[in-house]
C-alpha cells in the first residue's frame, strides 16, 4: 500500500518542516484531516503555510500518485521530482488549458524571435565588414565614413524589432547610426 509508510532518508536534500511532532501539520495532512506523523513523506514538500501548493498538486495528480512518484525515485531525486510536480500543478492552475505547454510554446517563440534578431544583427555586421574590406568607407567623417552602414536589399535590417514602427520600411542606401 502507498500509505504514509514511506520514510524519507537523511540524504533527502529538502529539509523536513515537520521534524517536531508538536509542530503544525503539513498542508497534505491538514487537507486529509489527519495527524501529521514526524516521518510524513509529504511534509518537506507541502509546508503548512502554503496550502494552495498542495491543493494544486492534489487536484492535478492526487495524493496516491504523488506518493507513488516519491516511491519511484531515489532519495536524492525526490526534491527535484517534487519541484517538477509542484511546478506542473501550479502552471496548470494558472492556465487550465495550456499549463506547462503554453509556457514552453511562449518561450520557444521568444527564442525564435531572439535568434531572428541575432541573424539580422550579424547580417548588418557582415555588410559593414564587407564595405570596410572593399574600401567603400573612409575615415573622413563624411557621407562614406565608418559611422554609416550601407543597407542592401538582400540584408534588410529588421529595425522594427528595436523600437521603430514595424510598418516603417528600411530603404536601401545609406543609414546613419
Amino acid at each position: 500500500s502507498l500509505s504514509l509508510s514511506l520514510s524519507l532518508s537523511n540524504h533527502d536534500p529538502m529539509p523536513t518542516t515537520n521534524a517536531n511532532p508538536n509542530s503544525q501539520a503539513c498542508a497534505a495532512c491538514k487537507f486529509q484531516r489527519r495527524r501529521c506523523a514526524p516521518n510524513c513523506p509529504l511534509a518537506p514538500y507541502f509546508p503548512p503555510d502554503n496550502p494552495t501548493q498542495f491543493l494544486n498538486a492534489h487536484k492535478l495528480f492526487g495524493v496516491h500518485n504523488i506518493l507513488r512518484t516519491l516511491l519511484s525515485v531515489g532519495p536524492n531525486q525526490r526534491a527535484d521530482a517534487m519541484k517538477a510536480l509542484i511546478f506542473t500543478a501550479n502552471a496548470r492552475a494558472r492556465d487550465p488549458v495550456g499549463g506547462c505547454y503554453s509556457m514552453i510554446r511562449r518561450l520557444r517563440c521568444q527564442i525564435a524571435e531572439t535568434e531572428a534578431q541575432l541573424r539580422d544583427v550579424l547580417d548588418c555586421i557582415a555588410v559593414a565588414r564587407a564595405q570596410i574590406v572593399l574600401g567603400g568607407l573612409d575615415d573622413g567623417g563624411g557621407v562614406g565614413s565608418s559611422d554609416s552602414i550601407l543597407v542592401s536589399d538582400q540584408s534588410r535590417v529588421g529595425l522594427g524589432r528595436w523600437g521603430r514602427d514595424e510598418d516603417e520600411d528600411v530603404k536601401p542606401g545609406l543609414v546613419r547610426r
